[in-house]
């Protein structure tokens, strides 16, 4: 399985970027920053895995508003890996 299969499936919920908007991310704005994933055991196709995920970081740096997200995923309660999801928003202009 590529190791970046499973940010598509942090992806299939109702609300993808609900953990953004709700902290008053504009999402029309958002750039990518980026991605990273760490594997403590491989994923196969036709495994049961749960993802849980969390809001692991908001701060402003520079002219950029950043925001993350930490997904940890599991198999049968062991965890085997751990995704970052890292979103980027330029300040508006006064």
């Amino acid at each position: 399985m590529p190791p970046t299969y499973l940010f598509g499936l942090a992806l299939r919920t109702g609300n993808a970027f609900g953990w953004a908007t709700e902290r008053g991310f504009d999402m029309a704005r958002a750039l990518h920053g980026e991605q990273s994933f760490d594997y403590a055991e491989m994923v196969y196709a036709g495994d049961t895995v749960t993802l849980s995920s969390t809001c692991s970081q908001v701060e402003q740096r520079a002219r950029f508003q950043r925001i993350a997200r930490t997904t940890e995923v599991s198999r049968g309660g062991r965890p085997v890996a751990r995704l970052v999801t890292l979103l980027l928003c330029p300040e508006v202009a006064s």
